[in-house]
């Protein structure tokens, strides 16, 4: 269900802006390494399987001249190297998206079907719409409205007058609606920090030192389930 919505101030986009262009990418393929750096981060993995959305038209003749959705879900399986650069990261997930497109006349549902990968977390990018119409019918832009989707999370980036926003979309049943906005808040400032030096290792830019209240837990503290146990260290030490 949609949840939250993160305002991303204007500077944080000029900033990232800058950045991506100084890689070479997309300001979307930047905000693609952020996002990849906070799923790695949170269960302390090194590899993050992820969808994106594609247009769906290059694989279908004459599809540029058709007034439908083509739209497709297409898997990411990334490595996250934290002692690389946000540069490298998001030069090598710029590769992997258009291997990704290459190959995105393949339903996703045939995907999950065959191979049984069912990624649980994605990324959606609306830029900038221009605005138009016909007689009588004026176009002023693309905001997002309430629809479902089948991910534990997904990000939703789009500007809508000028302003930038991102949209979580969330299962309830995994997250808190308090823990989505965090994680959302944490993104952009992951993004703003990456953006200020994009050829210093990922680890010099700490999570922890960007959380919000409530994204991580209490390193002192016991584990939910109760004993004495306390946090694994290790998580922290990766957050």
């Amino acid at each position: 269900r949609p949840g939250p919505r993160v305002e991303i101030a204007p500077d944080v986009i000029a900033a990232t802006q800058r950045a991506a262009e100084a890689i070479g990418a997309s300001h979307f393929t930047f905000f693609y390494a952020v996002y990849m750096v906070l799923l790695a981060r949170l269960p302390g993995s090194d590899r993050v399987a992820t969808t994106f959305q594609s247009a769906g038209r290059r694989g279908k003749p004459g599809a540029d001249q058709a007034h439908v959705v083509f739209s497709n879900s297409l898997i990411l399986g990334t490595r996250v190297d934290e002692t690389e650069s946000i540069r490298n990261l998001a030069s090598r997930l710029r590769t992997e998206i258009r291997e990704a497109i290459a190959h995105e006349i393949f339903p996703y549902h045939h995907v999950i079907r065959s191979t049984g990968v069912h990624p649980r977390f994605a990324i959606n990018w609306y830029p900038p719409s221009p605005s138009g119409g016909v007689d009588g019918i004026t176009f002023t832009g693309i905001d997002i409205d309430e629809n479902q989707d089948d991910d534990d999370l997904n990000l939703r980036f789009s500007s809508y007058r000028d302003a930038w926003q991102v949209v979580a979309y969330y299962d309830p049943a995994a997250f808190s609606a308090e823990r989505v906005r965090a994680m959302g808040e944490q993104m952009i400032a992951l993004a703003a920090a990456f953006s200020r030096d994009v050829d210093a290792p990922i680890r010099t830019v700490r999570s922890a030192d960007l959380a919000p209240p409530g994204v991580l837990p209490d390193s002192p503290g016991p584990l939910p389930g109760g004993g004495e146990a306390l946090i694994h260290s290790a998580f922290l030490d990766r957050a």
